[in-house]
């Protein structure tokens, strides 16, 4: 038989919660419009340089390889 104690000092911690409405928006785009989101997503798609697209894509076909290969 076998007994194990373990007496550790108790850390308070405390429950922090956050809104992450605006996060990512330019201040240009009202983010509470639609029609500004929809606007600023589709610049997004279009601009190569801002590189959503192209990291979508990348994102899209590596989830896709292991989707496979864990069938």
């Amino acid at each position: 038989m076998s007994e194990h104690r373990v007496n550790t000092e108790r850390i308070p911690t405390a429950e922090k919660k956050m809104l992450h409405v605006t996060g990512g928006w330019p201040k240009e785009f009202d983010y509470t419009e639609t029609t500004d989101q929809i606007k600023y997503q589709k610049k997004l798609n279009r601009e190569a340089n801002l590189g959503y697209a192209a990291a979508t894509n990348d994102l899209v076909k590596s989830t896709m390889k292991c989707f496979r290969e864990n069938n």
